[in-house]
């Protein structure tokens, strides 16, 4: 089976390929080989556990991409933040490999790469900010949403930076979290 998936590698040429984490070797090294991105879904189903084949790939040469592999019917995960936690876990990537397979990767498997992908100068700037110290720290911080800014196009789409979580007395009356407007708002008025 392995040979005969290398053969049709080699006739398809495909743009990327989509495929479960628990591949064989041989089929691994075919993969990295094919010069082709390989896709992984590694946040798609938190239950499931992932093979071998990113780091297998990874240390074949070969390029892997990262998604969320969000699909409404049959796979329900859409955070990159756990996708990467899980490539760095489970897929046994560093943070860096599982971070840019996360981004200029992927934007390579769709087509996109000369437009998005990386901070580049002409490229369209789909940025998240991240309230982490450090970007070691993604994968250590399973389950928390540490969005605080999205930019899409160069435009901010979301915006969580202005807010403030539970740091002062008052500040606690309202669930802990106030705006900087509606704080700016409640000392003008007394």
């Amino acid at each position: 089976p392995d040979r005969a998936s290398a053969r049709a590698l080699g006739a398809l040429t495909p743009a990327s390929i989509t495929h479960s984490t628990f591949l064989s070797d041989s089929l691994a090294r075919d993969c990295a080989e094919s010069g082709q991105i390989v896709m992984f879904s590694p946040g798609a189903d938190i239950t499931e556990a992932c093979g071998p084949a990113m780091r297998s790939i990874v240390d074949h040469g070969g390029a892997i991409a990262l998604t969320s592999g969000y699909d409404a019917r049959n796979a329900r995960g859409y955070s990159m933040q756990i996708a990467i936690a899980r490539a760095v876990a489970l897929g046994r990537l560093s943070v860096e490999e599982a971070i840019t397979a996360a981004t200029v990767n992927s934007a390579y498997a769709v087509g996109q790469g000369s437009q998005t992908g990386t901070i580049q100068a002409g490229k369209r700037a789909d940025i998240s900010v991240l309230a982490i110290p450090d970007y070691r720290e993604l994968p250590r911080q399973f389950g928390i949403n540490q969005v605080r800014q999205v930019l899409r196009q160069g435009q901010v789409v979301f915006n969580r930076g202005r807010w403030r979580i539970g740091a002062h007395a008052e500040d606690h009356r309202d669930g802990g979290m106030r705006t900087e407007p509606l704080r700016r708002a409640r000392s003008q008025a007394s």
